[in-house]
């Protein structure tokens, strides 16, 4: 598609992942233009092919970045294995990757990053924006260092810092509630926190909210922090299964570890449990009629 001199509201970078995905389609409701981009051969409308370890981006890639408005960067390695493994690639992806789009942006555009709290260690619950990063793993210290880079640019930024987002498709979360439906025990921490939220409570918040923050690191937190165990309890009782069946794990941690922050209620809404697995159900199963038991 010809895009030189075309202004867009949106670009996606990430736009195959999961909350990319449905980040995209929640932005273009509103009859917004939205551009995401793929690492997939294309020629699908609304579609660019971008290759963050490139040293070169595609003339195209580099027009579409410089007249995008708001460009919400979600792409990168997540996984800890793929990082460990290979760390000087998750550098590249995860670090170098942003820094080759910030060397693109021109004007007043606005970069959204999602961040983590893997920036910091989980030796607390009650950390803030303004507390510094105290990060525990290499993950971290890529989410520390890319939030560091626009904290200290001249760039109109939001960093939003998240934690377990429920994904349909993989993690452990999704292998646990399987097991917990074919009647299979779990052994799970009472000591291990999460504020555990869903892709569509992220992504209404991030298509309706963003646009009044400027400059600024926020939480998205929306549910108060439970164990594990209290998690997939809670999921049992919904699932109308058998707790019994979520049982604690027989060598816990040592010490409480958290993975939840405070949430920015100035911008985001404080949601309950149930709500959560609401949405996050209904995607799992895409029918409209599984709602609270």
């Amino acid at each position: 598609m010809t895009i030189a001199n075309k202004r867009f509201n949106y670009l996606v970078v990430g736009g195959d992942s999961y909350v990319g995905s449905i980040l995209s389609s929640k932005l273009s409701v509103s009859g917004n233009l939205v551009l995401s981009t793929t690492r997939r051969a294309t020629n699908t409308q609304n579609k660019i092919f971008l290759d963050l370890t490139a040293k070169e981006f595609s003339g195209e890639a580099k027009e579409t970045i410089k007249n995008s408005e708001v460009i919400f960067f979600l792409a990168g390695i997540t996984s800890t294995g793929a990082i460990e493994s290979n760390p000087a690639l998750s550098w590249n992806v995860n670090v170098e990757g942003l820094n080759r789009i910030l060397d693109l942006i021109e004007g007043n555009t606005k970069l959204v990053y999602l961040s983590s709290t893997r920036v910091f260690d989980g030796s607390k619950s009650d950390f803030t924006v303004e507390d510094l990063p105290n990060f525990g793993s290499y993950y971290g210290r890529e989410k520390a260092h890319c939030e560091n880079l626009l904290l200290e640019s001249e760039y109109n930024y939001v960093v939003v810092r998240l934690g377990k987002i429920l994904d349909v498709n993989r993690g452990y979360i999704a292998t646990y509630i399987d097991r917990i439906l074919a009647g299979q025990k779990i052994y799970v921490s009472k000591k291990r926190y999460v504020s555990p939220t869903d892709v569509d409570s992220l992504t209404l918040e991030l298509a309706t909210k963003i646009g009044y923050i400027n400059r600024q690191i926020v939480h998205f937190f929306p549910v108060k922090a439970l164990s594990f165990y209290d998690l997939f309890t809670h999921i049992a009782r919904f699932l109308n299964i058998s707790s019994e069946l979520v049982q604690v794990q027989r060598k816990d941690l040592d010490t409480d570890k958290y993975d939840v922050l405070n949430n920015s209620t100035e911008f985001f809404r404080e949601r309950d449990v149930d709500e959560i697995l609401a949405n996050y159900f209904r995607r799992r199963y895409s029918y409209k009629g599984f709602y609270k038991m």
